[in-house]
C-alpha cells in the first residue's frame, strides 16, 4: 500500500500535476470493517479526505491573470504558474470524540491523521458490539503544501474582451493512472464602456473562469478488489468557478495587479467497482465510497508582474479563507 501511494506521488509530481491525490489508495483501508460499520466508515473517509476535498479545488482557481487589462484583438499571451497551499497544523488530523460514531468505538481524546497528516499510524476503532474487532484508521502523506500546476493561452477579442482556456488531455500518469484537466475563462474591460470610469488612470475589468479536473487510478490489484472483477478505480473529480472585478496599473517594466470576488468549487472522490473483505462482498459488491465536499466564498489577490520585451515573470498572493502563492512566467503579444 505505501509503495502504490509513493508511486502515484512521483508520477504526479515528475509531470507537475495535484500531488495529495496519490494517499487515497489508504481508504481502501477501511473496507475492514465495512459491512458490520457502513455508516461511520463512511464518516471517518470523509474526514480522512476533508482538508484535500475543501481546498484543493481552490487551486483551480488561481494564475487566470497578470493584468485587469485584456489583450487587443489578435493580441495573445501564453502563461505557465505553480499554485502553492501550505498545509496548516488544523488540516492535518482530527479529533474522533468530535465525530457522532454509532457502531464504532474507540480510545478517549483519540486523533489521527487526515490525508494530509502525518505519515504514522492512525488511531484504532473497534465495534462495540464485537470489540475484538478493530481498524487501524490510515496514516497521512506528510505533505507540507498542496501544489497545482496551471498553464494558460489567452486571446484578445473585440470590444475590449479576451478569452483564456487551459487544457490538458487524458493522459497516462505511470502504468496505471489517468489524468484530464480544461477551463475556460473571459475578461472584459467595461470601463471603457463607461464615460466615467473610462477616466480612472488604472485598468478595470470583470473575469470570470471555469475549471474541470480529473484524476483516475486503477485499484485492481488493490488487496481488498473482488478477483471476479477488473473494475476498480479511484476517480477524483473538481470543479471550480470564480467570478472577480480586477484593478491594473502598469509602469514601463512593471505591473501591479489584483482581483477582488467570489469562489466555489465542489469535489467528489469515489472509490468505484467490487471489493470484498474475507470473501464477503462489500457494499453488495460495488461502489463502497462516494464523497462530496464543496467550498464557497470570497477571496482576493495581489501580484506583480516584470515584463521585459514579450517575456515576463509574475508572482501573486490569494487568500480565500486560505492562503495561496503562484508563481509563473509567460510570453504575451500585444
Amino acid at each position: 500500500m505505501r509503495n502504490m501511494k509513493k508511486k502515484l506521488l512521483l508520477a504526479v509530481l515528475a509531470l507537475a500535476f495535484s500531488v495529495p491525490s496519490f494517499a487515497q489508495t489508504d481508504i481502501a483501508e477501511l473496507l475492514k470493517l465495512y459491512k458490520d460499520a457502513q455508516s461511520d466508515v463512511t464518516v471517518l473517509a470523509k474526514e480522512y479526505m476533508r482538508p484535500f476535498g475543501e481546498e484543493f479545488g481552490k487551486t483551480l482557481n488561481t494564475g487566470w491573470y497578470t493584468s485587469a487589462k485584456p489583450h487587443k484583438l489578435g493580441g495573445f499571451d501564453i502563461t505557465f504558474s505553480a499554485t502553492a497551499i501550505p498545509v496548516s497544523s488544523s488540516m492535518k488530523s482530527f479529533d474522533l470524540s468530535k465525530l457522532e460514531l454509532k457502531e464504532l468505538g474507540h480510545a478517549a481524546g483519540a486523533t489521527t491523521p487526515t490525508v494530509l497528516g502525518k505519515d504514522e499510524d492512525g488511531a484504532t476503532v473497534f465495534l462495540k458490539k464485537l470489540p475484538s474487532q478493530t481498524m487501524k484508521l490510515p496514516q497521512g502523506a506528510n505533505i507540507p503544501v498542496m501544489p497545482m500546476v496551471n498553464y494558460n493561452i489567452a486571446v484578445g477579442l473585440p470590444f475590449h474582451t479576451d478569452v483564456s482556456v487551459r487544457f490538458i488531455p487524458k493522459i497516462s500518469i505511470g502504468d496505471d493512472g489517468k489524468f484530464g484537466l480544461w477551463g475556460i475563462g473571459l475578461r472584459n474591460e467595461f470601463k471603457e464602456f463607461i464615460p466615467v470610469f473610462k477616466l480612472l488612470p488604472f485598468n478595470m475589468s470583470a473575469f470570470w473562469g471555469m475549471t474541470k479536473y480529473n484524476l483516475s487510478w486503477d485499484m485492481a490489484n488493490n488487496s481488498y478488489a473482488d478477483p471476479n472483477y477488473s473494475d476498480q478505480k479511484l476517480s477524483t473529480d473538481a470543479t471550480s468557478y470564480t467570478a472577480r472585478l480586477l484593478v491594473s496599473k502598469s509602469i514601463p517594466v512593471l505591473t501591479v495587479y489584483g482581483g477582488i470576488g467570489y469562489n466555489s468549487s465542489s469535489s467528489n472522490y469515489k472509490l468505484k467497482g467490487h471489493y470484498q473483505y474475507n470473501g464477503i462482498a462489500v457494499n453488495g459488491g460495488n461502489d463502497p465510497f462516494n464523497l462530496d465536499y464543496t467550498s464557497t466564498g470570497m477571496m482576493f489577490n495581489a501580484g506583480l508582474r516584470v515584463k521585459l520585451a514579450v517575456f515576463m515573470l509574475f508572482g501573486d498572493y490569494t487568500y480565500a479563507g486560505t492562503s495561496m502563492y503562484t508563481a509563473g512566467l509567460g510570453f504575451t503579444f500585444r
